[in-house]
């Protein structure tokens, strides 16, 4: 159908038929970027003879420095606004659906929020663990797993192992709050940085 501007409408059928079939099937072929290219203009690679002038080495070096300085800003810039408590890294990486196969497979990394005390104040931490077994599904609105918890998240007195709730309402919130559940993907960011 077009409408009377010669565009084309897009019926949500056709939309949905161009996700399952063109798109779905790229997210299995092509590498998904950790961060936006960012390609600064710059000299254009030339062939040459002979030695290089001086300028153009300076200038090569000028360009390099600002873009790492960019993408340092751009960096500290997100730091700031994960210290307000909107988004993280992490909450980017992760997948759109929530993981039902890997969870109900009791092979999950899970990074769950809590709310410890400390002193009169109440504060979030990350916590890691692993689902070891899938005790209890409601398809599609939760699931109830036992979970072995890495022994930098345990205080003196915690269980190693405990029966936690994961709620699919609470899956990668765009905003930390108690309960919030999403996958561990801490070693990817390493490698990453």
């Amino acid at each position: 159908m077009k409408t009377s501007s010669g565009r084309y409408t897009y019926t949500p059928g056709k939309l949905l038929d161009h996700f399952v079939n063109i798109v779905l099937p790229l997210a299995d072929v092509n590498e998904v970027l950790v961060e936006a290219p960012i390609e600064l203009p710059g000299l254009p690679e030339l062939y040459q003879l002979g030695t290089r002038a001086q300028d153009s080495i300076e200038l090569d070096k000028s360009l390099n420095k600002n873009s790492v300085q960019f993408r340092l800003r751009t960096m500290h810039k997100r730091e700031k606004l994960e210290h307000c408590g909107y988004g993280d890294e992490l909450m980017e990486l992760q997948q759109h659906l929530w993981p039902e196969e890997s969870v109900s497979a009791g092979k999950f990394k899970l990074d769950k929020l809590f709310e410890y005390k400390d002193g009169d104040k109440v504060v979030l931490k990350w916590c890691q663990g692993k689902v070891i077994e899938c005790i209890n599904e409601k398809q599609g609105t939760h699931f109830v797993v036992k979970v072995k918890w890495n022994s930098k998240c345990l205080r003196d007195g915690h269980p190693e192992v405990t029966t936690e709730k994961l709620m699919r309402t609470n899956w990668n919130l765009d905003v930390q709050s108690y309960a919030a559940w999403r996958e561990d993907l801490y070693e990817k960011v390493l490698k990453i940085n």
